[in-house]
């Protein structure tokens, strides 16, 4: 039971372990930045907002 309860949540630590590894490559976008965070926050309102008013 423990391993199936934990289980994913080691691989997915172990994968997002190896991603914190890598270099940035060309063409991909930092996400640690105030712009970034505008960015989604306004794509996060607009889907919102659209999925209200809808009839």
């Amino acid at each position: 039971m423990i391993i199936g309860r934990f289980g994913l949540a080691i691989l997915a630590l172990a994968v997002a372990g190896y991603f914190v590894e890598q270099r940035q490559r060309a063409g991909s976008r930092p996400t640690d930045t105030p712009t970034f965070a505008l960015m989604i926050t306004g794509v996060r309102s607009l889907l919102e907002h659209s999925i209200i008013y809808q009839p």
